[in-house]
């Protein structure tokens, strides 16, 4: 799936490598980021499968433009880095996996965002940022400790009727776009 050339090594750059991809190809990509600056973009590509497990590393995942299929698995293992993923929206996911540890990240579900989504988040000592435009409606479940901070303009939100941990938007039952976030936070 890589360009006819291959991989295109940049001159002046010990370790710097740019890969093209064609759009009418099925990709799954499962890919390993160590001690590293790297920038992904997946916009306009098919993807259909994406597993990323980032290390020590700043790293900026972009799905500039739709995606021309369903992600249907989305997985992050994300250790000590900082790490944006932008543009959530067009990447047409099904189910996303966040494993966070001790990092600094950024979910932007921007985009084209006219789907059902369920996202399972876990951050351990990590931050995370969550931004989600307003007109997708969202379900939060999170439970809530004395240990950690999960903030959310819940004046936008209602407490689902029996359960404490589960909010929902006001708009969540008629959004064209809708995802249920399922926060695990740790401190």
């Amino acid at each position: 799936l890589v360009n006819q050339r291959g991989p295109t090594k940049l001159e002046g750059d010990e370790n710097r490598w740019e890969f093209s991809f064609t759009p009418e190809a099925d990709c799954r990509f499962d890919i390993e980021v160590g001690a590293a600056n790297a920038e992904f973009d997946f916009g306009d590509l098919t993807v259909s499968d994406m597993q990323l497990d980032i290390g020590a590393a700043e790293v900026i995942i972009d799905f500039s433009t739709p995606n021309r299929t369903v992600l249907r698995d989305l997985k992050i293992d994300a250790g000590a880095c900082d790490l944006e993923m932008r543009n959530l929206g067009n990447s047409r996911f099904e189910f996303l996996t966040f494993d966070g540890g001790m990092g600094s990240f950024t979910l932007d579900y921007t985009g084209d965002f006219d789907f059902e989504a369920e996202a399972s988040i876990d951050v351990g000592l990590g931050s995370i940022d969550i931004i989600i435009p307003e007109d997708i409606g969202v379900r939060i479940e999170a439970e809530e400790h004395w240990f950690n901070s999960i903030d959310f303009p819940k004046k936008s939100f209602s407490k689902v009727r029996g359960d404490d941990d589960v909010w929902e938007s006001d708009n969540f039952k008629t959004a064209k776009g809708r995802l249920t976030l399922v926060l695990d936070v740790g401190m």
